[in-house]
């Protein structure tokens, strides 16, 4: 893995969900502008890039890997066969750290998705967009942010504490 000041954060999404990705990559902005982290999606890739390569080489040199859970998400082969796959096996080698977040209400709990064994973002699992339980998206997305915010201060960088508000 290569050496870097601030968190690498991986972010996975599918493109169905991409008005969801740009909400929570604004509310992550904050984790950005401290200069705590870097956040890659493939939006910033360039003309020319490789897909399969580049992202399996961010993925590499990722701390964080952050898989916004739909499911557009676990219907898409290239989310959940490639990337959701690649994350899990490198988080079980323990070299990165799967950080699933419940975007939008779907059959996450089933045993053999994997996904009930992580504690989830955000907290009890509840999707960003379930109006019982959040009074705003903007209240889960700061849920996520913070619960983010404590993984990067868990990992040592950028001097946070785990008691980190945003």
């Amino acid at each position: 893995m290569q050496r870097h000041d601030k968190i690498q954060i991986f972010v996975s999404y599918s493109h169905a969900d991409k008005d969801l990705c740009e909400k929570f990559l604004s509310h992550l902005s904050a984790l950005s502008r401290a200069n705590i982290a870097e956040f890659f999606y493939d939006k910033n890739m360039l003309p020319g890039d490789h897909i399969d390569s580049t992202i399996l080489a961010k993925l590499n040199e990722s701390h964080i890997a952050v898989l916004l859970i739909s499911s557009d998400f676990m219907a898409s082969h290239y989310c959940w066969e490639i990337e959701r796959s690649y994350v899990m096996e490198r988080h079980q080698q323990k070299k990165i750290r799967a950080a699933p977040v419940i975007i939008k209400d779907c059959a996450w709990k089933l045993k053999g998705l994997g996904l009930s064994d992580f504690l989830l973002l955000p907290e009890d699992g509840k999707a960003i967009t379930d109006t019982a339980h959040w009074p705003s998206m903007d209240t889960a997305l700061k849920n996520v942010c913070e619960g983010l915010a404590r993984a990067c201060g868990q990992l040592g960088f950028g001097g946070l504490q785990t008691a980190v508000l945003l």
